[in-house]
């Protein structure tokens, strides 16, 4: 769990390294916002049902006298019924290639894969601090902005201002240009765009020029069934447990819990909760180390479900395994 925390926190001080090396932004961390224009650019987003954000950070100029350049990306999909969010970054790498980076979760099953590695996945509370990085936070507060009227924009009524340097709390020879696009029912960020030139440090220290942020909301309550990203299973999460399992872990094509239940009653459990979907016994056996198998084999999808009973003091370690028949070695027990 600490190295899945880890791991966020550091992608998180990556993507904000271009904004947050400067004492003037660090400061906005731990100042008062409450009079601000914008306090909190993810503002409203609790109150939707679903959206993508996207959000592009480039950087062109000089740090101590050496050309620099450098280009993030985020994109996060949000569905809140099927408790969906995903999150795809390609972010600056030490070596000055870039990495892709994709955390999130649907439901308690929490997933992360760098680049072609393999999709890691964690479950419940062992995933704690694996939650994706939103764009939006990303943004910097407002602490004032100028109105210029109502304007329409990604399908949504909304109303446009422009800030500047002064907005921001910038220095003085900092120049800033952007635009805002809050919607009229919900208050929510539509967009935000802003480019800033600097010859200070505000970008970093011995770093001058060019920054530019842009940022959208789309598909506002349209996203309707975000996919898993590429190369991350599904967890096993449509087959039963007892009523009275605790602790209880589902990943990819397994289900581990501990009940206060014998092997025979989680036995007539699950002759009963599969036979409704399609399951039947194929064979039960007891051995040696007082464990007990169950096979239950579904034709109808070639699935075998491979049910294992480990007694121990407290009640029972019930370990379930789901596998396509042409990958199962024992579909059968005698």
């Amino acid at each position: 769990m600490k190295r899945a925390a880890l791991i966020f926190i550091s992608l998180a001080l990556m993507s904000l390294s271009c904004v947050i090396s400067s004492p003037l932004a660090r400061s906005t961390e731990t100042a008062d916002l409450s009079g601000y224009f914008l306090p909190d650019p993810t503002v409203g987003l609790d109150g939707l049902q679903s959206y993508i954000q996207t959000l592009t950070i480039s950087l062109h100029g000089t740090q101590d006298g050496k050309p620099i350049e450098s280009n993030e990306s985020y994109r996060l999909v949000f569905n809140r019924e099927t408790q969906t969010q995903f999150t795809n970054a390609v972010i600056p790498d030490a070596e000055g290639g870039q990495e892709r980076i994709t955390t999130g979760n649907v439901g308690e099953a929490y997933y992360r894969k760098l680049n072609d590695e393999q999709c890691q996945v964690w479950w419940g509370e062992r995933a704690a601090g694996a939650e994706p990085l939103v764009p939006a936070r990303l943004l910097p507060p407002l602490f004032a902005a100028h109105e210029s009227g109502p304007e329409e924009i990604n399908g949504v009524q909304a109303r446009r201002y422009t800030f500047d340097t002064v907005s921001l709390g910038y220095p003085a020879n900092t120049k800033v240009e952007g635009q805002i696009w809050l919607a009229e029912g919900g208050g929510y960020v539509v967009k935000y765009t802003m480019r800033i030139q600097d010859e200070g440090d505000l970008l970093g220290k011995g770093t001058t020029g060019e920054q530019v942020f842009e940022y959208e909301l789309t598909q506002i309550n349209a996203v309707v069934d975000p996919p898993l990203p590429e190369g991350c299973p599904a967890v096993l999460t449509d087959f039963p447990s007892l009523p009275d399992a605790r602790d209880i872990q589902r990943l990819p094509g397994t289900l581990a819990y501990i009940t206060s239940s014998d092997a025979a009653h989680i036995q007539s459990f699950y002759e009963q909760q599969l036979q409704a979907q399609g399951w039947t016994l194929s064979g039960s056996r007891s051995l040696p180390d007082g464990e007990n198998m169950l096979v239950f084999l579904q034709m109808e999808e070639a699935k075998a479900a491979y049910i294992s009973i480990q007694a121990s003091e407290t009640g029972a370690w019930v370990i379930v395994k789901v596998e396509p028949l042409e990958n199962s070695p024992l579909p059968v027990l005698p």
